[in-house]
């Protein structure tokens, strides 16, 4: 027989037991067996009642401590109590809450990878302004992990500590631009955004996005239409007086009439070779002339621009010298030929012009480094010059369009500013590169590294 049933006659019998009273008052029952009857039926119920009451507890204290994450399920419930149901559902919905808790624990562990993967920088901070969380990038920018300390004690950069305080006043975002560096060698566009999350846990997002390149090229763009306008600009100033002059006092004059004509002239022949220049950047930066395809020897396009230039009229009256150290077997590499021989002009008059007319050209063959990705042989051309040097600050600026480290020297010597721009990109059409190596007071050295056929 069951608890419940017997719990069900005990109940029943309970107004019988009481019942009793009376057949004690009419003498019916004698008085100490009712007593006994009426004790047995109280202790059958009180035992009855209370066990279930022990199971509650029991069922009280799992649920205090329920997490759906814990190896064992729902405590054994007597059937009384219980039909199996309860204990289901809560097993049930332990496998729930676990099987939830483990889709978060691996969407956090995806997110945490994405994170790391991302270039920018990203902090989260609490309204504290502690660290919560950072990916790898981030590393760099706080000087390695700096989980639990304060924002102020881990990033050296004011204008975003300041930032911080204004969003966590205002629960507003705000946009900053900022510098990493004494000279401004990075520059980032810092997003911080209004405390999100519950209130009892917000976080402020600042995410660091990397605008340097973007910087330099606006900065690049500038200098360029400035100083575009001013090499166009030049040239038509000057035309323009030639021409007044010779509406004027040099009119009939032949000598001043010949003078101010070559003048004219030779503003005349710089705007060409200027505009030349600017058609060919324009093409080799839109690709335009096809990935070069043809087998090269660079050595006889070096030796014809060499000669090209000794038949020139401004070199056979000087003292330039330019010494060319053949090598006896063929140099090839895949390439476009007139490319190679516009890459070797370039170069080869920049260095006389900058050079004091000393230039030696020599040509290098070079192995593919150890450990490396691609067994790829390279020839190294280098164009020496004894010149008065170049400052290293200007290096980098070398290859940007019109660029000129003394404006009116290079004018003066006929330097359009476009040549080592468009050298630069002949050589990356090439899958090459370009090195430019120089020391004050004793010259420079313009080293081209392009892959062996």
């Amino acid at each position: 027989m069951s608890r419940k049933n017997i719990l069900i006659i005990l109940i029943l019998s309970l107004p019988v037991s009481l019942s009793g009273i009376v057949f004690v008052w009419l003498g019916v029952m004698d008085l100490f067996l009712f007593t006994a009857i009426f004790i047995i039926n109280i202790v059958g119920l009180c035992y009855f009642l209370l066990f279930p009451l022990s199971q509650i507890d029991e069922l009280v204290k799992y649920l205090q401590h329920y997490s759906g994450l814990s190896d064992g399920g729902a405590p054994d419930l007597d059937a009384f109590f219980d039909n199996g149901s309860l204990r289901l559902a809560l097993n049930n919905n332990r496998q729930i809450i676990s099987d939830y808790y483990n889709l978060a624990t691996r969407i956090n562990k995806e997110l945490e990878v994405l994170l790391d993967m991302l270039p920018m920088p990203i902090i989260q901070i609490n309204l504290d302004r502690r660290v919560m969380r950072q990916n790898i990038s981030a590393n760099l920018l706080l000087g390695g992990q700096a989980l639990g300390k304060d924002l102020v004690m881990v990033l050296r950069l004011p204008a975003v500590i300041e930032a911080v305080d204004s969003v966590i006043r205002t629960a507003e975002s705000v946009n900053i631009e900022v510098s990493v560096g004494s000279t401004d060698v990075q520059r980032f566009l810092c997003y911080i955004t209004a405390p999100v999350g519950e209130k009892s846990n917000e976080a402020i997002i600042i995410v660091f996005n990397d605008i340097s390149d973007v910087v330099k090229g606006q900065k690049m763009r500038i200098d360029f239409i400035a100083n575009a306008s001013h090499e166009i600009r030049t040239p038509l100033a000057t035309l323009a007086g030639c021409i007044e002059t010779l509406e004027g006092p040099a009119r009939g004059n032949l000598v001043a009439e010949e003078k101010f004509l070559g003048v004219a002239r030779n503003e005349i022949d710089r705007m060409i070779v200027m505009v030349n220049g600017l058609l060919s950047l324009s093409a080799l930066e839109s690709s335009q002339q096809g990935k070069p395809s043809d087998i090269v020897d660079i050595q006889v396009g070096i030796r014809r621009v060499v000669q090209n230039l000794y038949n020139k009229t401004t070199l056979e009256t000087t003292n330039a010298a330019i010494k060319f150290h053949e090598r006896e077997e063929p140099l090839n590499v895949i390439g476009n030929e007139n490319e190679l021989e516009q890459l070797w002009t370039n170069l080869l008059s920049n260095a006389l012009r900058y050079g004091n007319g000393q230039v030696d050209i020599r040509i290098k063959k070079l192995d593919s480094p150890s450990g490396s990705k691609h067994n790829i042989n390279y020839l190294k051309i280098d164009f020496i010059d004894n010149g008065s040097g170049i400052e290293e600050r200007y290096i980098p600026r070398l290859t940007e369009r019109f660029y000129r480290i003394d404006p009116a020297r290079s004018r003066d010597l006929g330097g359009t500013g476009l040549g080592l721009a468009i050298v630069k990109h002949i050589v990356a059409g090439h899958s090459g590169r370009l090195e430019i190596r120089s020391q004050i007071g004793t010259g420079s050295t313009f080293s081209v590294f392009l892959p062996v056929a």
